[in-house]
């Protein structure tokens, strides 16, 4: 192996080698006391370097050669020693900026299902040259769509909970092609997309070849872009600031339309339907089972301006609920989003036994100093007896806690100390094992936060030129 994966022409390449061999019990001891032999060929084939080393008495045996300039390609380290060769590649690449510009244009960032997404690649020199009759290879991956989010509190990008930012990511891949570029430099493709499709993010990766007279590669560029394939012609989130409620206390929820364009959807009509989630759990081995939906509340609703609604959810019954809300497009396409609740009061017992030995929820993403945070203790053991700690820095609170079946709330009033964070820890026994659980509690530290602001002296600088920076803080 070598100290680095990649290195430039007239850089020193230091290898190194270890030597072990394996002994009749199956394990290995190192080879000490002999020398090796090695050689050092460049990708051209010529030998750059051989010689002796000596194997020290850790088996490992170092050498170092210096890459010629201009050169490209794979050396190889070879190694002999007792008779057996071992080899190992080394990159030598000077760093070629590149000279094809690519880009890749779809004709919409978003289609719905069903639809094709058509557009072009087209390619530049970046001295203006068109690349005519240059390869053209494009692969189309297919991820997750992740709606953007709104209403996003300054805590919760302090505390980096807002939730996935980016779509994409490289998945599954949907559709393949090549071609050549026309004489405008360009290349037309199309996508079809389907059912399967919707609530993915397509990302189209292209690579534009340049070869030469003998058909060797001469140049390369890459570029890729993104499409969203939806539901409909709207995209609907929700906003949901607790997540454990008291029987019979309102909660608001708010929900935003938006169109293909993430331009605010007003006027646009919405029911939610609230529905009792029960489950139906048997057990062979492994739990298996099923879930019941009760509907227990219609809701209706009408996006403003913003392309936001409010919707008032008030609940009497205690348990799981989940609330859905849905919108139709113009092309009668149905969106919906759903979110969940426990409805819980102190003296609230988990009908059923809980999925995981043991859990810790809270009502909110994150507190201010002063409120009390809720939290939901679930335990597959009935009547558990639990030791409950808020820690930090020290231990703020601990107690024993008996489960009401197989769940009970717990309260803890927060104050300034508690800031950023503090932790509920949740133990118990169970056969002879230590089972626990542990949620961090965000605590906001608005009151401290100082915004920076910078400002540069001029719009534009050119390479080399300094930066003149003015930094202003606010409290």
């Amino acid at each position: 192996d070598s100290d680095r994966p990649i290195y430039k022409g007239n850089d020193v390449v230091e290898w190194y080698a270890v030597l072990k061999k394996k002994k009749s019990d199956g394990t290995l001891a190192a080879i000490t006391g002999v020398s090796a032999e090695y050689r050092v060929t460049l990708p051209d084939g010529k030998v750059v370097q051989k010689g002796a080393v000596k194997v020290d008495e850790w088996g490992k045996c170092t050498g170092k050669f210096r890459a010629p300039p201009e050169t490209g390609g794979f050396a190889t380290i070879m190694l002999s020693v007792a008779g057996e060769s071992h080899q190992a590649n080394v990159l030598i690449k000077d760093y070629v900026k590149p000279s094809l510009l690519v880009e890749v244009m779809p004709d919409q960032s978003a289609v719905i299902f069903g639809a094709k997404i058509r557009g072009k690649i087209r390619s530049r020199y970046l001295y203006g040259a068109i690349p005519e009759g240059a390869e053209v290879e494009y692969e189309v991956y297919k991820g997750i769509y992740r709606k953007p989010e709104f209403e996003i509190r300054s805590e919760e990008k302090f505390f980096d909970i807002a939730g996935p930012a980016r779509s994409g990511g490289r998945g599954d891949i949907v559709d393949q092609g090549r071609g050549t570029l026309d004489k405008d430099g360009e290349f037309d493709f199309v996508i079809k997309t389907s059912d399967e499709h919707k609530g993915s993010v397509f990302t189209i990766r292209a690579t534009v070849i340049a070869k030469g007279a003998q058909n060797q590669e001469v140049d390369r560029g890459g570029g890729q872009s993104q499409v969203k394939v939806l539901a409909g012609g709207l995209v609907l989130s929700l906003r949901q600031d607790r997540f454990i409620l008291q029987p019979a206390k309102p909660e608001l929820l708010r929900a935003r339309l938006i169109d293909l364009t993430e331009k605010p959807a007003a006027g646009q009509q919405l029911k939610i339907a609230v529905y009792q989630e029960k489950w139906k759990t048997r057990y062979e081995g492994t739990a298996k089972g099923e879930v019941e939906y009760t509907k227990v509340a219609d809701l209706a609703a009408e996006t403003d301006a913003a392309g936001v609604a409010e919707v008032p959810v008030t609940i009497a019954a205690e348990g799981h609920f989940q609330v859905t809300a849905t919108a139709k497009d113009s092309a009668g396409n149905e969106i919906s989003e759903s979110v969940f609740y426990w409805v819980a009061g102190f003296e609230f017992a988990l009908a059923g036994p809980a999925l995981a030995e043991l859990s810790v929820k809270a009502d909110k993403r994150f507190y201010n100093p002063g409120e009390t945070a809720r939290f939901m203790i679930t335990s597959a053991l009935k009547g558990a007896e639990i030791l409950l700690t808020a820690e930090g820095d020290r231990i703020y609170e601990h107690r024993l806690l008996r489960l009401n079946g197989n769940s009970s709330l717990y309260e803890l009033k927060l104050s300034a100390s508690h800031m950023p964070n503090v932790y509920i820890s949740a133990s118990l026994v169970a056969d002879g094992r230590l089972v626990s659980s542990v949620l961090p509690v965000f605590v906001s530290p608005q009151s401290r936060f100082i915004k920076v602001e910078m400002q540069a002296a001029e719009p534009q600088y050119r390479p080399g030129e300094k930066v003149k920076l003015s930094v202003r803080t606010l409290n």
